[in-house]
């Protein structure tokens, strides 16, 4: 199902990467979301030349309002949600398919990793999955996976629907209460998906985000009777990190490094309104900040330059303001350090891969 907003520019290629699937066994619904741009013709003309493509439209609504229009016509046994923006693996589907056990019943489904592009589609980071299985359990602590990259039993989609009413993680909202319906996802190693950003996507606004993870992951623990002081602060705070590292990555590519001094405050103020927390390790801290260089560089950055003073910059804030011991810094160090040397060993291995499919 893929809901599009004014997505003229973006909509061929994710078409293109569902109708390149080897599982050819597939039907896909097209929601043009008020477009005002060729958003409509484009979706018109594609569902024209392939019918196992339909097209609906309706007024602006927002993406979960054109998510549950999508969701109220699928007649499929699983259901994978492509934003229009968002492309498939040539193997995808048949991999989460796989993984999801194929001819089970009930509320199993499957999740595979993904790779986070820029807005141009070059490779960024590889996000690799955290638990073979997950549920409600892992979901609780974190929705770590792309909505595109994940494979949901029909019948528990359509029950469930999205909240309209949400402005922003209205698909963590919706994997959490999937997940409290009894859904679980079986993991695939498989890169099934490519997840692109952009500087300018709803995510950039990390208050909006931290208030929106506050409201919408405490909603789930209250519903569940969980105390959720302990888990929230430290998700937040993980939250927080991610987004302040990323200003101050964005900072650097544009040629201005954020002061230190000014950082460590801003952190500070954001820290005490939800707790401060116990010193976070080395390792996490580098794996968040090498997330922060992808995302918030918008390119592969290199650890050099004023991306590399960057992150000097971002982890001495971090020791500051007390949630990273001085003495792990280089252990930080090597976690940013080994994700960038996974991510480089992936696009040696596409490349390869597709100069050998090049007749």
């Amino acid at each position: 199902m893929l809901p599009a907003f004014n997505s003229a520019e973006t909509l061929p290629a994710a078409a293109a990467s569902l109708q390149a699937q080897t599982l050819t066994d597939w039907h896909a619904v097209i929601v043009n979301d008020g477009s005002t741009d060729r958003t409509l013709a484009i979706a018109t003309d594609i569902a024209k030349r392939d019918e196992r493509f339909v097209v609906c439209s309706q007024a602006n609504r927002g993406v979960a309002a054109a998510r549950n229009a999508g969701l109220s016509r699928i007649t499929g046994r699983y259901t994978l949600l492509l934003d229009a923006d968002d492309t498939l693996m040539p193997k995808g589907l048949a991999q989460l398919l796989a993984a999801s056990g194929a001819t089970s019943v009930g509320g199993c489904g499957s999740y595979g990793d993904f790779v986070i592009t820029s807005k141009v589609g070059t490779p960024l980071l590889l996000q690799r999955g955290r638990a073979d299985v997950v549920g409600l359990r892992e979901v609780l602590g974190s929705v770590f996976f792309a909505v595109h990259a994940v494979l949901t039993p029909t019948p528990f989609a359509q029950r469930i629907m999205f909240d309209p009413s949400l402005p922003l993680l209205e698909d963590t909202d919706w994997f959490l209460r999937l997940a409290e319906a009894g859904v679980t996802w079986r993991h695939t190693s498989d890169v099934v998906a490519n997840y692109r950003i952009s500087p300018d996507s709803r995510s950039a606004d990390f208050q909006q985000m931290l208030a929106m993870s506050n409201l919408v992951y405490g909603a789930a623990y209250r519903r569940q009777g969980l105390d959720a002081t302990e888990p929230m602060q430290l998700l937040l705070v993980k939250a927080t990190l991610s987004y302040f590292a990323r200003a101050i990555l964005r900072s650097a590519v544009g040629g201005t490094l954020l002061k230190t001094e000014d950082v460590t405050a801003d952190l500070g103020r954001i820290l005490e309104k939800f707790g401060r927390p116990p010193a976070i390790s080395g390792r996490v801290i580098g794996h968040l900040t090498a997330t922060a260089c992808a995302m918030g560089a918008c390119r592969r950055p290199r650890l050099d330059g004023t991306v590399g003073e960057a992150v000097h910059t971002w982890l001495a804030v971090c020791s500051r303001v007390g949630i990273l011991n001085p003495s792990q810094e280089s252990e930080a160090w090597r976690a940013i350090e080994s994700r960038q040397e996974v991510l480089k060993s992936w696009c040696e291995h596409v490349s390869q891969s597709l100069s050998a499919a090049t007749p």
